[in-house]
């Protein structure tokens, strides 16, 4: 059995991108982090706010085969919101990011 510890950074920090941080001299930093507190795995209100706050943003999904789709989204403050995938956001059909969603 495998006692090896996951973090929610793993999705950025795989061993490749880990054996790079080693030979540049950042490995340690990043170790602390991951063992204090990792990063967040949900939206916060203060991110919540920020998404709210922004003109332009994109939206990446990745379908249960690792197909990723990327879509942008934009206009005015306030155009863009958190939501919950499950709920969906009332008045939008981002139907491809909903399959995804549904599919996983």
């Amino acid at each position: 059995m495998d006692n090896v510890e996951t973090y929610s950074s793993d999705v950025a920090f795989t061993p490749t991108v880990k054996a790079i941080q080693q030979r540049k001299g950042s490995r340690r930093a990043y170790h602390r982090m991951e063992e204090k507190s990792s990063w967040e795995t949900r939206i916060t209100p203060d991110l919540a706010q920020f998404i709210g706050q922004q003109r332009s943003i994109f939206i990446a999904t990745v379908n249960r085969e690792g197909q990723p789709y990327v879509q942008h989204r934009g206009g005015p403050p306030g155009c863009c919101r958190a939501f919950s995938l499950v709920g969906g956001c009332a008045g939008h059909h981002h139907r491809s990011l909903n399959a995804h969603s549904i599919a996983d």
